[in-house]
């Protein structure tokens, strides 16, 4: 039997940032990996297939608090000519063989774009609801 979960995150005033649904349905458990706040999958190990948990962290417990440091600026000259840099672009920059930065484009001229690297999630109070299933390899 392998587990799945349903998963559900919302900003404090409600509004959904992500779920499993618009994924097609629950990820298994592999797949959730490091996505989620070590508070969170604490709380998906206590789970038993059926049950269901609501929790709601604060910033600094789930993606910490905003880095304005990791706003920055690249020249364009520097990246792909083919890249899309509109605002709200998404892609990763390799530092290095094991890092990578998720970053997106908040501004961009002719010569330079301005990139922000923090997690989207960052500086934000979320709330997880989480339901968690078991299935057969078969399913």
């Amino acid at each position: 039997m392998k587990k799945y979960l349903h998963y559900t995150i919302r900003f404090e005033d409600g509004e959904v940032f992500d779920s499993s649904d618009a994924w097609g349905g629950p990820l298994s458990f592999d797949e959730v990996g490091e996505a989620f706040p070590d508070q969170i999958l604490d709380s998906i190990a206590t789970l038993q297939p059926g049950e269901e948990t609501s929790l709601t962290l604060q910033a600094e417990e789930a993606y910490g608090m905003r880095d304005e440091e990791l706003v920055f600026s690249v020249e364009r000259a520097k990246l792909p000519e083919d890249m899309a840099l509109d605002a709200g672009s998404i892609f990763n920059i390799t530092l290095d063989e094991d890092e990578d930065l998720l970053c997106v484009v908040i501004d961009s001229d002719e010569e330079t774009v301005t990139l922000d690297a923090n997690h989207p999630l960052a500086g934000h109070v979320v709330s997880f609801q989480l339901r968690l299933e078991e299935r057969s390899d078969s399913n």
